[in-house]
């Protein structure tokens, strides 16, 4: 197969959100980033890495924080794939370890898109309000529009059928004016006792294009390939899978895991 897997590498030095993406607090980058080039060197898949220098042609809200800028790349990502040679690609987010006898992700789906339902209570509820306040969309209340964009396989025929729907590869101005997303409002609320605040992303932005082309993914088998916070509390899991998803706060357990290999 003719494929190709796309990473995020945002390195942001100033600005709203800037602090995550800082230097010093990237040695686990040094670990998760070489992990990605031995997979995809062992299956013979080019990796593509997207970072700060690709945002600027979006023409982004100043008020939208680096993290979401980060997040819209992924949206880039299929852009650039459609006017790519290959077939399907892959994204994989930084902040995964990838073991080096994972199996080839491209072979073990052949369908042309593969995701994980976002199983995060404030996520699926910030992403029913801009599906619903913003995008005016009517949707089911027993249905997780939500999808988790971590890890995703995509094939062209599909992304053909999301392009109408999804921002365009510059300029973004219009198409966030149509949809009043140019102030940059949040979703506010309080989950288990704790305030919560989310911004518009890049699984908002998708989640849209996927009920406007009424298509569902392939669900992501995440025992083997993508698990998110939390999963290194259960030693099956870890030595079982292959993708290990070090999310939000647990990048340090990354480098206690693996740093060895830096």
């Amino acid at each position: 197969m003719n494929n190709i897997i796309y990473v995020i590498d945002y390195q942001a030095p100033e600005g709203l959100g800037a602090k995550s993406f800082r230097s010093d607090n990237r040695d686990w980058v040094n670990i998760s980033l070489p992990s990605i080039h031995r997979y995809g060197k062992k299956w013979n898949i080019p990796i593509k890495v997207l970072g700060e220098k690709d945002i600027a042609p979006l023409n982004l809200p100043s008020s939208m924080s680096h993290y979401q800028k980060a997040t819209f790349l992924k949206i880039l990502s299929i852009h650039d794939f459609l006017q790519s040679p290959y077939e399907r690609m892959a994204h994989i987010d930084l902040d995964i370890y990838i073991k080096d006898d994972a199996l080839n992700i491209f072979d073990y789906y052949p369908e042309s898109l593969v995701m994980s339902p976002g199983p995060s209570a404030p996520m699926i509820a910030k992403n029913r309000f801009f599906l619903e306040k913003k995008f005016n969309c009517a949707l089911d209340p027993a249905l997780n529009y939500n999808w988790n964009m971590s890890v995703f396989l995509l094939g062209k025929d599909i992304a053909l059928s999301l392009l109408p729907h999804l921002p365009p590869a510059e300029d973004w101005e219009p198409y966030l004016k149509r949809y009043n997303l140019v102030k940059n409002d949040f979703f506010e609320a309080t989950f288990k006792g704790k305030k919560v605040i989310k911004y518009l992303t890049e699984q908002d932005l998708f989640s849209f294009a996927l009920i406007q082309a009424g298509i569902t993914p392939t669900r992501l088998h995440s025992g083997l390939f993508s698990l998110g916070h939390g999963f290194f509390k259960n030693k099956k899991i870890v030595d079982n899978a292959s993708f290990l998803h070090f999310s939000g706060n647990s990048k340090p357990r990354l480098v206690e895991m693996f740093g060895d290999e830096a």
